[in-house]
Protein backbone atom coordinates (compact mmCIF):
# COMPACT_ATOMS: atom_id res chain seq x y z
CA UNK A 1 0.00 0.00 0.00
CA UNK A 2 1.40 3.36 -0.76
CA UNK A 3 1.00 5.59 2.40
CA UNK A 4 -0.10 8.94 2.77
CA UNK A 5 2.98 11.38 2.66
CA UNK A 6 1.86 14.49 4.63
CA UNK A 7 3.74 14.14 8.03
CA UNK A 8 1.63 15.88 11.13
CA UNK A 9 1.59 15.71 14.30
CA UNK A 10 -1.50 13.35 15.30
CA UNK A 11 -3.17 11.68 18.89
CA UNK A 12 -1.89 8.71 20.22
CA UNK A 13 -4.43 6.35 19.14
CA UNK A 14 -7.55 4.66 21.46
CA UNK A 15 -10.11 3.28 19.39
CA UNK A 16 -10.99 1.16 15.89
CA UNK A 17 -13.66 -1.18 14.61
CA UNK A 18 -17.20 -1.12 13.32
CA UNK A 19 -19.66 2.01 14.95
CA UNK A 20 -22.07 0.94 17.15
CA UNK A 21 -23.77 3.40 19.23
CA UNK A 22 -25.29 2.22 21.78
CA UNK A 23 -29.43 4.08 21.91
CA UNK A 24 -30.02 5.96 25.37
CA UNK A 25 -31.91 3.38 26.77
CA UNK A 26 -28.61 0.59 26.30
CA UNK A 27 -26.12 1.94 28.50
CA UNK A 28 -24.18 -0.29 30.75
CA UNK A 29 -22.68 1.66 33.62
CA UNK A 30 -21.61 -0.75 36.43
CA UNK A 31 -23.54 -0.38 39.50
CA UNK A 32 -20.54 0.32 41.45
CA UNK A 33 -19.73 3.13 39.66
CA UNK A 34 -19.28 6.03 42.41
CA UNK A 35 -21.13 9.76 40.94
CA UNK A 36 -17.76 11.27 41.62
CA UNK A 37 -16.27 14.71 39.70
CA UNK A 38 -13.93 13.21 36.70
CA UNK A 39 -10.53 12.98 37.74
CA UNK A 40 -7.27 12.46 35.74
CA UNK A 41 -6.46 8.92 35.52
CA UNK A 42 -3.61 8.71 37.16
CA UNK A 43 -5.04 9.26 40.21
CA UNK A 44 -6.79 6.70 41.95
CA UNK A 45 -9.29 5.79 39.74
CA UNK A 46 -12.73 6.07 40.72
CA UNK A 47 -13.59 6.85 36.93
CA UNK A 48 -12.17 4.02 35.44
CA UNK A 49 -15.73 2.28 35.17
CA UNK A 50 -17.10 5.03 33.16
CA UNK A 51 -13.89 5.38 30.99
CA UNK A 52 -14.51 1.61 30.25
CA UNK A 53 -18.15 1.59 29.85
CA UNK A 54 -18.04 4.65 27.84
CA UNK A 55 -15.41 1.60 25.27
CA UNK A 56 -18.17 -1.61 25.82
CA UNK A 57 -21.21 0.65 24.44
CA UNK A 58 -19.49 1.87 21.71
CA UNK A 59 -17.34 -1.63 20.81
CA UNK A 60 -20.26 -4.02 21.98
CA UNK A 61 -18.54 -6.90 19.75
CA UNK A 62 -15.05 -6.27 20.69
CA UNK A 63 -15.28 -5.43 24.35
CA UNK A 64 -16.99 -8.07 26.28
CA UNK A 65 -17.59 -7.72 30.59
CA UNK A 66 -16.30 -4.17 32.48
CA UNK A 67 -16.01 -4.77 36.04
CA UNK A 68 -14.33 -4.64 39.40
CA UNK A 69 -11.46 -7.74 39.81
CA UNK A 70 -8.56 -7.72 42.23
CA UNK A 71 -8.79 -4.11 43.84
CA UNK A 72 -9.09 -2.58 40.16
CA UNK A 73 -11.49 -2.07 37.05
CA UNK A 74 -10.80 -4.60 34.31
CA UNK A 75 -12.05 -4.50 30.73
CA UNK A 76 -12.44 -7.55 28.42
CA UNK A 77 -11.31 -7.26 24.72
CA UNK A 78 -11.67 -10.52 22.48
CA UNK A 79 -11.35 -12.46 25.55
CA UNK A 80 -8.18 -10.62 26.69
CA UNK A 81 -8.54 -9.17 30.01
CA UNK A 82 -6.52 -6.02 30.49
CA UNK A 83 -6.75 -3.65 33.69
CA UNK A 84 -7.59 -0.15 33.85
CA UNK A 85 -3.95 0.06 36.41
CA UNK A 86 -4.24 3.84 36.59
CA UNK A 87 -4.96 4.48 33.15
CA UNK A 88 -1.88 2.38 31.79
CA UNK A 89 -4.73 -0.50 30.79
CA UNK A 90 -2.20 -3.29 31.20
CA UNK A 91 -2.71 -7.56 31.06
CA UNK A 92 -2.25 -9.53 34.02
CA UNK A 93 1.48 -10.40 33.27
CA UNK A 94 2.42 -6.44 33.08
CA UNK A 95 0.40 -5.27 36.47
CA UNK A 96 2.98 -5.96 39.17
CA UNK A 97 5.21 -3.55 37.28
CA UNK A 98 3.00 -0.78 36.16
CA UNK A 99 4.90 1.98 37.77
CA UNK A 100 7.71 1.40 34.55
CA UNK A 101 4.68 2.10 32.46
CA UNK A 102 3.21 5.26 31.83
CA UNK A 103 -0.54 6.33 31.40
CA UNK A 104 -2.16 7.00 28.44
CA UNK A 105 -4.39 10.36 27.07
CA UNK A 106 -7.42 10.21 28.06
CA UNK A 107 -9.77 12.96 27.61
CA UNK A 108 -13.62 14.07 26.52
CA UNK A 109 -14.46 15.97 23.19
CA UNK A 110 -14.98 19.43 23.30
CA UNK A 111 -18.28 20.64 22.51
CA UNK A 112 -16.77 23.63 20.52
CA UNK A 113 -13.95 25.40 19.18
CA UNK A 114 -11.59 26.43 22.27
CA UNK A 115 -11.23 30.07 21.49
CA UNK A 116 -7.97 31.95 21.98
CA UNK A 117 -9.62 34.80 24.10
CA UNK A 118 -9.73 32.15 26.83
CA UNK A 119 -5.96 31.27 27.28
CA UNK A 120 -5.17 33.48 29.94
CA UNK A 121 -1.03 33.61 30.33
CA UNK A 122 -0.51 30.20 32.42
CA UNK A 123 -2.50 28.41 29.91
CA UNK A 124 -0.17 30.00 26.62
CA UNK A 125 3.02 29.05 28.59
CA UNK A 126 1.76 25.55 29.28
CA UNK A 127 0.92 25.24 25.52
CA UNK A 128 4.58 26.31 24.80
CA UNK A 129 5.78 23.72 27.25
CA UNK A 130 3.96 20.98 25.91
CA UNK A 131 4.21 21.76 22.03
CA UNK A 132 8.00 22.07 22.37
CA UNK A 133 10.20 20.00 21.13
CA UNK A 134 11.52 18.42 24.38
CA UNK A 135 8.21 17.44 25.20
CA UNK A 136 7.41 16.14 21.68
CA UNK A 137 10.58 14.08 22.20
CA UNK A 138 10.08 12.43 25.26
CA UNK A 139 10.29 8.71 25.84
CA UNK A 140 7.44 7.00 24.99
CA UNK A 141 7.34 4.23 27.92
CA UNK A 142 3.30 3.47 27.43
CA UNK A 143 2.23 -0.08 27.12
CA UNK A 144 0.32 -0.73 23.62
CA UNK A 145 -1.09 -4.27 23.82
CA UNK A 146 -4.89 -3.09 25.08
CA UNK A 147 -5.26 -1.53 21.31
CA UNK A 148 -3.20 -3.86 19.70
CA UNK A 149 -6.37 -6.16 20.69
CA UNK A 150 -8.76 -3.57 19.66
CA UNK A 151 -6.88 -2.70 16.34
CA UNK A 152 -6.52 -6.35 15.66
CA UNK A 153 -3.12 -5.52 14.71
CA UNK A 154 0.42 -5.21 16.88
CA UNK A 155 2.92 -4.42 13.85
CA UNK A 156 2.95 -2.91 10.44
CA UNK A 157 2.62 -6.11 7.93
CA UNK A 158 -0.32 -7.35 10.38
CA UNK A 159 -2.20 -3.80 9.33
CA UNK A 160 -1.38 -3.91 6.26
CA UNK A 161 -3.60 -6.69 5.52
CA UNK A 162 -6.59 -4.84 6.54
CA UNK A 163 -6.24 -1.82 4.54
CA UNK A 164 -8.75 -1.18 1.82
CA UNK A 165 -8.94 1.36 -0.88
CA UNK A 166 -11.66 3.79 -1.31
CA UNK A 167 -12.58 6.38 -3.17
CA UNK A 168 -13.72 9.40 -0.70
CA UNK A 169 -15.37 12.73 -2.47
CA UNK A 170 -13.20 11.91 -5.72
CA UNK A 171 -10.00 10.50 -4.98
CA UNK A 172 -8.69 7.02 -3.70
CA UNK A 173 -7.87 6.77 -0.16
CA UNK A 174 -6.42 4.10 2.04
CA UNK A 175 -8.11 3.38 5.20
CA UNK A 176 -9.19 0.97 7.41
CA UNK A 177 -11.20 -1.87 6.29
CA UNK A 178 -13.66 -1.92 9.13
CA UNK A 179 -14.39 2.36 8.32
CA UNK A 180 -14.68 1.77 4.53
CA UNK A 181 -18.50 1.81 4.62
CA UNK A 182 -18.95 4.91 7.01
CA UNK A 183 -16.13 6.98 5.19
CA UNK A 184 -18.20 5.92 1.77
CA UNK A 185 -21.69 7.26 3.27
CA UNK A 186 -20.14 10.42 4.66
CA UNK A 187 -18.98 10.94 1.03
CA UNK A 188 -22.41 10.94 -0.54
CA UNK A 189 -23.61 12.45 2.26
CA UNK A 190 -21.20 15.36 1.40
CA UNK A 191 -21.96 15.40 -2.22
CA UNK A 192 -25.12 15.46 -1.31
CA UNK A 193 -24.68 18.90 0.62
CA UNK A 194 -22.60 20.04 -2.22
CA UNK A 195 -25.64 19.70 -4.31
CA UNK A 196 -27.46 22.19 -2.37
CA UNK A 197 -25.06 24.64 -0.72
CA UNK A 198 -22.41 26.73 -2.66
CA UNK A 199 -20.03 26.80 0.47
CA UNK A 200 -19.77 23.02 0.61
CA UNK A 201 -19.28 22.96 -3.21
CA UNK A 202 -16.91 24.91 -2.89
CA UNK A 203 -14.85 23.16 -0.14
CA UNK A 204 -14.77 20.08 -2.36
CA UNK A 205 -13.68 21.88 -5.57
CA UNK A 206 -10.89 23.67 -3.19
CA UNK A 207 -9.61 19.64 -1.87
CA UNK A 208 -5.95 19.44 -3.18
CA UNK A 209 -5.65 16.22 -1.45
CA UNK A 210 -6.75 13.82 1.02
CA UNK A 211 -4.87 11.21 3.16
CA UNK A 212 -5.42 8.59 5.05
CA UNK A 213 -3.23 5.44 6.29
CA UNK A 214 0.30 5.90 6.87
CA UNK A 215 2.52 3.82 9.31
CA UNK A 216 4.46 6.01 11.36
CA UNK A 217 5.83 7.85 14.41
CA UNK A 218 3.93 11.07 15.15
CA UNK A 219 6.29 13.88 13.15
CA UNK A 220 8.81 15.21 15.75
CA UNK A 221 7.89 13.02 18.52
CA UNK A 222 8.52 8.74 19.17
CA UNK A 223 4.71 8.40 19.30
CA UNK A 224 3.01 6.31 16.55
CA UNK A 225 0.59 8.06 14.76
CA UNK A 226 -3.44 7.43 14.58
CA UNK A 227 -2.85 7.63 10.36
CA UNK A 228 -0.67 4.18 11.41
CA UNK A 229 -3.82 2.15 11.70
CA UNK A 230 -5.58 3.59 8.90
CA UNK A 231 -8.41 5.53 11.32
CA UNK A 232 -7.80 9.22 10.44
CA UNK A 233 -7.98 11.44 7.52
CA UNK A 234 -6.57 14.80 6.36
CA UNK A 235 -8.58 17.08 4.16
CA UNK A 236 -5.84 19.42 2.65
CA UNK A 237 -7.18 22.74 0.42
CA UNK A 238 -5.00 23.27 -2.25
CA UNK A 239 -5.51 27.41 -1.29
CA UNK A 240 -5.16 28.21 2.10
CA UNK A 241 -6.22 31.75 1.15
CA UNK A 242 -3.53 33.26 3.88
CA UNK A 243 -5.19 31.41 7.00
CA UNK A 244 -3.43 28.72 9.18
CA UNK A 245 -4.20 25.37 9.32
CA UNK A 246 -2.42 23.36 11.57
CA UNK A 247 -0.73 24.26 14.96
CA UNK A 248 2.89 22.75 14.34
CA UNK A 249 3.32 24.21 11.20
CA UNK A 250 2.20 27.73 12.76
CA UNK A 251 4.86 26.74 15.52
CA UNK A 252 7.94 27.12 13.45
CA UNK A 253 8.02 30.59 13.09
CA UNK A 254 5.16 31.88 15.56
CA UNK A 255 5.23 31.04 19.08
CA UNK A 256 2.30 32.57 19.84
CA UNK A 257 0.44 30.00 17.65
CA UNK A 258 -2.20 29.23 19.86
CA UNK A 259 -3.29 32.63 20.03
CA UNK A 260 -4.37 32.83 16.26
CA UNK A 261 -8.15 33.82 15.96
CA UNK A 262 -10.29 31.53 14.95
CA UNK A 263 -11.16 33.75 12.25
CA UNK A 264 -7.72 33.21 10.56
CA UNK A 265 -8.02 29.33 10.94
CA UNK A 266 -9.08 27.54 7.62
CA UNK A 267 -11.11 25.02 8.53
CA UNK A 268 -14.21 22.60 6.33
CA UNK A 269 -17.67 24.34 6.78
CA UNK A 270 -20.02 23.29 9.60
CA UNK A 271 -21.82 21.00 7.94
CA UNK A 272 -19.31 18.87 6.74
CA UNK A 273 -17.77 18.75 10.55
CA UNK A 274 -21.16 17.75 11.53
CA UNK A 275 -21.58 15.03 8.91
CA UNK A 276 -18.46 13.41 10.21
CA UNK A 277 -19.31 13.67 13.83
CA UNK A 278 -22.67 11.76 13.56
CA UNK A 279 -20.25 9.00 12.21
CA UNK A 280 -18.40 8.68 15.17
CA UNK A 281 -15.47 10.60 13.83
CA UNK A 282 -14.17 14.08 16.04
CA UNK A 283 -12.10 16.71 14.12
CA UNK A 284 -9.04 18.28 15.17
CA UNK A 285 -9.94 21.81 14.97
CA UNK A 286 -11.33 21.49 18.50
CA UNK A 287 -8.14 20.49 20.18
CA UNK A 288 -6.15 23.31 21.82
CA UNK A 289 -3.35 21.97 19.74
CA UNK A 290 -5.46 22.54 16.04
CA UNK A 291 -5.36 20.50 13.31
CA UNK A 292 -7.82 21.45 11.16
CA UNK A 293 -7.60 19.10 8.36
CA UNK A 294 -8.28 16.19 10.18
CA UNK A 295 -10.45 13.58 11.32
CA UNK A 296 -10.07 10.76 13.05
CA UNK A 297 -12.43 7.63 13.82
CA UNK A 298 -13.80 7.72 17.67
CA UNK A 299 -17.05 6.95 18.31
CA UNK A 300 -15.59 6.01 21.89
CA UNK A 301 -15.21 9.96 23.06
CA UNK A 302 -18.71 10.99 21.79
CA UNK A 303 -20.12 8.48 23.75
CA UNK A 304 -17.88 9.42 26.93
CA UNK A 305 -18.94 12.65 26.78
CA UNK A 306 -22.53 11.36 27.08
CA UNK A 307 -22.18 9.55 29.87
CA UNK A 308 -20.49 12.28 31.61
CA UNK A 309 -23.69 14.40 30.85
CA UNK A 310 -25.75 11.77 31.84
CA UNK A 311 -24.16 11.78 35.72
CA UNK A 312 -24.59 15.24 35.82
CA UNK A 313 -28.37 15.07 35.32
CA UNK A 314 -28.39 11.75 37.77
CA UNK A 315 -27.02 13.92 40.21
CA UNK A 316 -29.01 17.37 40.26
CA UNK A 317 -31.87 14.91 40.14
CA UNK A 318 -31.20 13.27 43.01
CA UNK A 319 -30.11 16.55 45.01
CA UNK A 320 -26.41 15.36 44.39
CA UNK A 321 -23.27 18.00 43.24
CA UNK A 322 -23.69 18.06 39.32
CA UNK A 323 -20.29 18.52 37.70
CA UNK A 324 -19.27 22.24 36.56
CA UNK A 325 -15.90 20.84 35.26
CA UNK A 326 -14.44 18.21 33.74
CA UNK A 327 -10.71 17.06 33.73
CA UNK A 328 -9.52 18.85 30.13
CA UNK A 329 -8.78 16.51 27.07
CA UNK A 330 -5.16 15.32 26.57
CA UNK A 331 -4.03 15.83 23.63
Amino acid sequence: MAPYPLNKLLLIPLFLFPRLLPAQDSLEIPAKYPGLEFRSPEALSEDAGLWLSGYKNSFPQRVGRVEEAGGDWTIEVRGKVFYWAGGRLLPASLRLNQDQWKPHAFGVYPESIPSPDQYGPLEVEELRRRGGREARLEKDERCYDFYAALYGASERRELERLLQKIRFLGQTVVIHRDIAKILEKISLSIAEAAGRREEIALFVANIGQIGGYNWREIRGTRRISYHSWGLALDIQPRNLEGKTMYWLWEEAFNPDWMLIPLSRRWRPPEEVIQIFEAEGFIWGGKWDFYDNMHFEYRPELREINRLLNLRAARLKASGGRALHHIYPSLR
